[in-house]
């Protein structure tokens, strides 16, 4: 998911049966209140087009935070984004943290 301030643009990256928290992820990054990004704003700062958005690799400045639960399995594999809706990568916890620059921060809502 990409989020922006109107200034950056953060991609925040959970587990599929997660649930996003914005205010987590604003606290990770430093952000007053994010927003999800419009379509325009996703090219214009990933490169690429929504439900397509790779985790790294971005046309501009990306910020990139990855839930702590996720990064708590370094071997678990993970699909992601390849660059167009229908593609899709699959790689390693450890090797997307690495390749993105992430921010491991928890940023899921807890259970209600």
């Amino acid at each position: 998911m990409v989020l922006t301030d109107g200034v950056r643009c953060v991609a925040a990256i959970v587990a599929g049966d997660d649930r996003l928290d914005r205010r987590k992820v604003a606290g990770a990054v430093g952000a007053g209140a994010l927003r999800f990004a419009k379509a325009d704003e996703v090219l214009a700062a990933t490169g690429y087009p929504p439900g397509g958005v790779a985790p790294f690799g971005f046309a501009g400045a990306v910020t990139v935070v990855l839930d702590a639960g996720l990064a708590s399995e370094p071997e678990r594999e993970v699909v992601a984004g390849g660059g167009r809706p229908e593609l899709l990568l699959r790689l390693a916890v450890r090797d997307l943290v690495r390749a993105a620059q992430a921010i491991v921060a928890p940023i899921v809502l807890e259970p209600s």
